[in-house]
């Protein structure tokens, strides 16, 4: 506060409450008063607003699921609402949301706005969820190249220096291969099993 009213500025902040990630954030909605009205009193610094970001349950499997965890999510954020209206110290800026739950965040009616990011490319992780890619397609993909072609396996130039595998494996998602069993084959290749239901089309792939 001290710097930014030196310089002549005032800075925004939102104050975090944990609403179920147990990452950042204050842990109740006395604790969110509290923090909100120390940094109101703090010359150069402006209360803005809360935040209450819940990244666990972007990949909850179940839509049914996430829509239980948001509207848990929105009660917090709600009671802490109240208590900063009540102390003459409403939230302009209510923040919080992903990808995997906008739908139901929105639904719920405490937003003033919601933080999907994910959404832009998609990736493989989202697209296991229930709605897989029913309201947003992957826009980014990794171009591979056939290096080896066996009986059983086909071998991609496309490893790990390609592509992260922290959410799983990739997926092949159009072409011969699509749909077949992926395996990690270290930093430059990714090996694609060819089961007893591959497609002839996979199995006639060719190097190059």
């Amino acid at each position: 506060g001290a710097l930014a009213s030196e310089r002549g500025v005032t800075v925004g902040c939102l104050v975090e409450l944990n609403v179920g990630q147990n990452r950042c954030g204050v842990d109740s909605a006395e604790e969110v008063l509290a923090l909100a009205q120390h940094v109101a009193g703090v010359e150069g610094l402006r209360f803005c607003g809360v935040q209450g970001y819940q990244g666990a349950c972007q990949h909850e499997r179940s839509a049914a699921a996430r829509a239980q965890i948001s509207q848990q999510v929105a009660a917090q954020l709600r009671a802490a609402c109240d208590m900063l209206t009540a102390a003459d110290l409403k939230p302009e800026i209510v923040t919080g949301g992903g990808t995997g739950s906008f739908v139901h965040d929105v639904a719920a009616g405490v937003l003033t706005e919601v933080q999907p990011g994910s959404y832009l490319f998609m990736d493989v992780d989202y697209g296991a969820n229930e709605e897989g890619f029913s309201l947003f397609q992957p826009a980014l993909f990794v171009l591979s190249t056939v290096i080896s072609a066996r009986p059983t396996r086909v071998v991609l130039d496309a490893g790990l220096k390609s592509h992260s595998i922290e959410s799983g494996l990739p997926r092949v998602l159009d072409g011969p291969l699509a749909g077949c069993a992926v395996r990690n084959g270290g930093d430059e290749h990714m090996v694609v099993d060819l089961g007893a239901d591959a497609p002839a089309a996979a199995r006639a792939l060719r190097p190059g």
